[in-house]
């Protein structure tokens, strides 16, 4: 069996375009789906996690598209 490590790409971290928020989201969201095929989100998990509202959290994921 191969131990998968956890790796989130330097290029979002080092994009100075993308919000510091949104930066938090996707880290957050890649930790919770690792090495996983389905994840389910609660958005009230996120925004315990990340200070944001539910507009600025819509315009934070179509970013992330």
């Amino acid at each position: 069996m191969k131990i998968r490590y956890l790796e989130v790409a330097d290029s979002i971290w080092k994009d100075k375009k993308i919000p510091m928020e949104t930066k938090l989201i996707y880290s957050y969201i890649y930790t919770k789906g690792f090495e996983r095929l389905l994840t389910d989100i609660n958005v009230g998990e996120i925004q315990r996690v990340v200070n944001i509202t539910n507009i600025d959290l819509r315009k934070s994921l179509e970013l992330l598209e």
